[in-house]
């Protein structure tokens, strides 16, 4: 390695090959080659007279290897010497806890009656200037909806009583009279009791009282539309109801409950304590002696009542009401629909399409149908438990 000094004069080179030969070989160990030279000339005679034989006189040997007899290997089982020692024993006295007292078992008392309550107070609100290019009028609306259930279920017997009161208030702005108008007022009792009679089918007796509370005028004017018991009605039916409760596995809060009641044998009463309402509007039969309407009806047919709830997860529910009752000359229907998108705990929206078919109404000159239509979009409070 070259590190930078001057290289002295008297520098001389030597060849690898020149080292190589000024070092002698010198080995540790010179082997003795006389040692059993003897005895190796006498082992290597012998074989070769063994093969001589072997080759040119095979007669001479009598066995060969391949006609040896075999030695027979038997297998024997190697045990291990275990120690096991002797258990020790221990005896109990029978008698030791005779004076413990077994532990009460705690039997938990079984709920036959189930309630359920629901409600919700909603609103809507529509500004319009006044000089708004198309015109209008500003509107607020009020959704009340209080809905109860006791609900009794043990061995085969099934009692069910509903209890719900909607109301809906807007402003009219158009009627000088009055600041507000009753939309839509329904008071509604319902129950039923049945004894099952197969799967989910169970005979009952079913019984609804409807009226409403608050009192509803035309507009501008004091003509009474409806009031409180004026009218009410009273439905009595007997038949079978068929009831159905069905989760999903895969979905925690996905469930389906139907309850559908068949009377085809059922009473309908309707009676207005109010004679100078509307009577016409509401289905009363005229009096063709007189030309005025009956304050009674009584009417015999069949009546269908089927109640549907359609829970899709923990925030989206559907619920669905079908009334349908014919005495074979008039025919009332009601379908009822509700879907409601909670938003939290307390406050959800709601959309709500209520259909009414009713062929003994008379009929308005500003809409020749027997259809009526009632729809509305609501955001508010709403609470269950």
């Amino acid at each position: 390695m070259f590190k930078g000094g001057l290289i002295p004069k008297d520098l001389q080179l030597y060849d690898k090959d020149f080292i190589a030969k000024q070092r002698p070989n010198f080995p540790l160990f010179e082997p003795d080659t006389t040692l059993f030279q003897d005895e190796t000339l006498k082992n290597k005679l012998q074989n070769t007279a063994y093969n001589y034989v072997r080759v040119n006189y095979p007669e001479y040997f009598r066995y060969s290897e391949r006609d040896l007899p075999t030695d027979v290997v038997k297998t024997h089982v190697i045990k291990k010497a275990t120690y096991e020692p002797e258990l020790i024993k221990i005896e109990s006295d029978p008698n030791a806890f005779s004076d413990v007292d077994t532990p009460v078992k705690f039997i938990p008392e079984r709920r036959y009656w189930i309630s359920h309550f629901e409600s919700a107070i909603q609103f809507a609100q529509n500004y319009i200037s006044p000089n708004w290019h198309k015109g209008g009028v500003s509107t607020l609306n009020l959704t009340n909806r209080q809905y109860f259930v006791y609900n009794y279920n043990k061995d085969k017997v099934q009692f069910t009583n509903e209890l719900e009161w909607k109301t809906n208030v807007y402003t009219a702005p158009k009627d000088t009279l009055r600041d507000y108008k009753i939309g839509d007022d329904v008071l509604r009792l319902h129950s039923n009791i049945g004894y099952k009679a197969f799967n989910k089918w169970f005979y009952t007796f079913d019984a609804t009282f409807q009226t409403q509370l608050f009192s509803n005028y035309a507009e501008n004017t004091n003509n009474k539309l409806a009031g409180f018991l004026s009218p009410f009605n009273i439905n009595l039916g007997i038949g079978m109801k068929y009831d159905l409760n069905k989760t999903f596995p895969n979905r925690r809060h996905k469930k389906l409950t139907l309850s559908a009641n068949l009377a085809p044998l059922s009473y309908t009463f309707m009676y207005s304590t109010d004679k100078d309402i509307d009577l016409g509007r509401h289905g009363f039969k005229k009096n063709e002696a007189t030309d005025k309407y009956n304050y009674k009806l009584s009417q015999f047919g069949s009546t269908i009542n089927a109640t549907m709830t359609f829970q899709f997860n923990r925030n989206v529910s559907w619920y669905s009401r079908f009334y349908y009752f014919t005495s074979y000359d008039r025919m009332l229907g009601e379908f009822e629909n509700r879907l409601t998108m909670a938003i939290s705990r307390f406050f959800s929206t709601t959309i709500s399409l209520n259909l009414r078919y009713d062929d003994a109404v008379e009929k308005k000159e500003d809409f020749d149908s027997y259809l009526q239509i009632n729809e509305l979009l609501s955001f508010g409070f709403n609470y269950k438990w």
